[in-house]
């Protein structure tokens, strides 16, 4: 079994993070961001361990999977060393606009 990967974020995925993060507070209040946001950071959490947990959607973004958590998408491709998160989408948003918007940085 080779060395365990670790994530990196994208400058996307960050700025999403602290979107949702802000929205969630703004809008439910301290208890149930910081409750949906540690839900966000076990499921990031969770592909390192099981990188095949999301399904494949290629058919958006070539190489890429995608996993839920709540009502948000986490897209992310796997990497030899890393587990590489694109960004945060939530459901409701239009995918593949914003998968073809987002930069890998």
């Amino acid at each position: 079994m080779g060395k365990p990967r670790k994530l990196r974020l994208s400058r996307t995925a960050q700025d999403d993070i602290e979107k949702i993060d802000f929205y969630s507070f703004e809008k439910w209040g301290e208890r149930t961001a910081a409750t949906y946001m540690a839900g966000l950071g076990a499921r990031m959490n969770a592909l390192i361990e099981t990188p095949m947990l999301g399904v494949d959607c290629s058919d958006l973004r070539p190489g890429y999977r995608a996993s839920m958590s709540g009502r948000h998408i986490i897209y992310y491709r796997i990497e030899e060393e890393f587990i590489y998160i694109l960004t945060i989408l939530h459901h409701s948003q239009d995918q593949a606009q914003f998968l073809s918007e987002a930069d890998e940085d």
